[in-house]
């Protein structure tokens, strides 16, 4: 969970936590603010949502790091591409294919470890099994 500083209402500090996981199958992220003084609370929740809004992905690879997803090998390269567009709704220009080179092990997709977690259930479950996730420099 990331700490970050926010301000309320009455102008005092308040605390964020953000945070994602993976509930039921689905991905979930969350976002709660509580003020030091007034009590104030606010939670947010993202429920069955298939890639993090950027802010809360960038606040937890800060902290956490960043995963990437990466291809063993190129059996099946068409097919993953087909379930990212279907599935995910994400392009190949968001995807790392134009250079891929299987043997540096480039990663197809990044983002936390939750997000290549249940990116990588996915294909799994439609029979793509040469995807590895790895921590990667930021």
């Amino acid at each position: 969970m990331n700490k970050t500083i926010f301000f309320c209402e009455c102008d005092s500090i308040m605390d964020i936590d953000v945070g994602d996981s993976i509930i039921d199958g689905n991905l979930r992220w969350y976002k709660s603010y509580k003020c030091k003084k007034c009590g104030n609370a606010i939670e947010v929740d993202g429920i069955e949502t298939k890639r993090l809004p950027e802010n809360i992905r960038e606040t937890i690879t800060n902290k956490y790091g960043m995963r990437g997803l990466f291809l063993k090998d190129s059996d099946n390269l068409s097919k993953i591409i087909y379930i990212f567009k279907k599935e995910f709704e994400i392009t190949l220009n968001k995807l790392n294919l134009i250079n891929i080179n299987i043997k540096n092990q480039e990663e197809l997709i990044k983002g936390t470890e939750n997000e290549m977690k249940y990116i990588r259930n996915v294909l799994t479950k439609n029979g793509i099994n040469n995807i590895e996730i790895k921590k990667i420099d930021m």
